[in-house]
């Protein structure tokens, strides 16, 4: 099976599409500022479907206001890129049932079960998890060949644990050659820089907090203790 790792072994990604053509490939996207350079990257190399799925965001303004600006940008600046995106993925009901995929999360008992983590600990890692792994089943389902996730774009946001949780439900999951995770670090190479300009190009709303509870609170701290944020720190990509 050749190696595809879009960070390490770009070269054999683009053997394949001499050989074989754009490959079709399922995103996870959190939202549209961080959506923007990853798309744009992997255009060369594949036919693109976005799926929102994001049980963690919060409150539910915040959850459907990231969706509508990804629902309006992309056929602004990506018009060939698809979206599959649901209204009842947001984590208010106490579990819910994404019908796509038939994966069940309770993201409340996410929330509860690793409330006192710190950020960046297992409730982050737990969160991924939940997000990835539906993406995943979805990618299987839908025949994609290839799944792969914005989430690595953030610098807030440790690809090596992204990748390894990719791997793992790929293993895991014994999908084997019919669809195949794609790791990837796409902060690599400028890649949040230009994720802020195409933020600029395109009047993105750019959120200042991942997108749950504690996050929320956490960016609330931080807006009263901090001094004036650079742009490049001024909001977190989820």
């Amino acid at each position: 099976m050749m190696e595809i790792d879009f960070l390490k072994n770009k070269g054999n990604l683009e053997s394949l599409v001499a050989e074989k053509g754009k490959q079709s490939l399922l995103l996870h996207a959190c939202c549209a500022p961080c959506s923007s350079s990853v798309i744009e990257t992997l255009l060369p190399f594949f036919h693109i479907t976005v799926f929102f799925f994001n049980p963690n965001i919060y409150p539910r303004e915040e959850f459907f206001r990231r969706l509508s600006e990804l629902e309006i940008f992309l056929p602004r600046a990506f018009p060939e890129v698809k979206l599959i995106a649901a209204g009842e993925n947001f984590h208010d009901n106490e579990i819910f049932a994404e019908k796509n995929t038939g994966y069940n999360v309770s993201f409340n008992e996410i929330l509860g079960k690793f409330s006192e983590e710190r950020e960046g600990g297992k409730r982050c890692e737990n969160c991924f998890y939940s997000r990835m792994m539906p993406t995943a089943l979805l990618a299987e389902r839908a025949k994609f060949p290839f799944w792969t996730t914005t989430l690595s774009v953030s610098p807030h946001k440790n690809a090596d644990l992204i990748n390894r949780i990719g791997m793992e439900i790929q293993n895991a999951a014994g999908f084997g050659e019919t669809t195949r995770f794609l790791p990837a670090n796409f902060k690599k190479n400028d890649g949040f820089k230009r994720s802020l300009e195409l933020s600029r190009e395109y009047g993105l709303y750019r959120q200042n907090y991942c997108g749950c509870l504690f996050s929320k609170r956490k960016a609330e701290d931080r807006s009263k203790n901090e001094r004036p944020a650079t742009e490049a720190s001024s909001y977190r990509l989820c």
